[in-house]
């Protein structure tokens, strides 16, 4: 014989360790490649949120500019008392939806965007009052809130209203504390004169005060 016993199991193919080895091999790069497409999927995402935020913020100065002011971060400003949750931004789309001045400023923004995630109506006076204060276009009674790809309620607070806490509702029914945001590094909040808007990302959770803790928020007035 030319050969050992060893030989021959060896030229028939791939031993045990081998096979082992190679499907390691192949089940990391899958790994990797998914990683990678589930990277690119969310940063997709918070691409598509980042131009929402912008083109909803580019509405609400087109507002401002009419009506001499930002959307108040309530309805309460208007005589409404709301379920105090998500009140920024159902008040900020009741604002856009207005007539007067050149109104309504939501025009085309996303409608899949649109949600109403606390599940609160107006009631038929309250309806009636707020169609004579903003000469509302909208034709139902509830209080609709503009969300980001995750399907949560935007956030939105007005200048004057800074340091106050406000309740978020998220679409799980869980609800959230949140307040307006400073820069950690001057101590002074971000758009100090405007309104900050605002989506709690993927992991949908919010920091304190100063964006601690809060994960991957993604802001209006910030660059991912």
């Amino acid at each position: 014989m030319t050969g050992t016993k060893k030989d021959s199991i060896r030229s028939g193919g791939f031993t045990l360790v081998e096979l082992l080895v190679v499907i390691s091999i192949i089940a990391i790069l899958a790994g990797l490649a998914m990683s990678g497409v589930l990277k690119g999927k969310l940063s997709g995402e918070e691409s598509a949120v980042k131009h929402n935020l912008t083109a909803l913020g580019s509405r609400i100065e087109q507002y401002a500019n009419e009506l001499g002011d930002y959307p108040p971060s309530s309805l309460v400003a208007f005589g409404i008392p709301g379920n105090g949750a998500n009140e920024g931004i159902e008040c900020v789309l009741a604002c856009l939806q207005t007539r007067k001045h050149n109104g309504p400023f939501i025009d085309d923004l996303d409608p899949d965007q649109r949600s109403n995630a606390d599940e609160d109506h107006l009631t038929k006076l309250q309806v009636s009052h707020v169609r004579k204060r903003l000469d509302w276009s909208r034709q139902n009674d509830k209080l609709w809130e503009y969300c980001d790809r995750w399907g949560n309620p935007l956030i939105y607070i007005h200048s004057r209203d800074y340091g106050k806490q406000f309740k978020v509702q998220r679409r799980d029914g869980e609800v959230l504390l949140v307040s307006a945001k400073k820069d950690p590094e001057t101590g002074g909040y971000y758009k100090p004169t405007e309104y900050q808007l605002w989506s709690l990302g993927v992991d949908e959770i919010s920091g304190d005060e100063y964006g601690e803790g809060e994960g991957d928020d993604i802001y209006h007035w910030k660059q991912r």
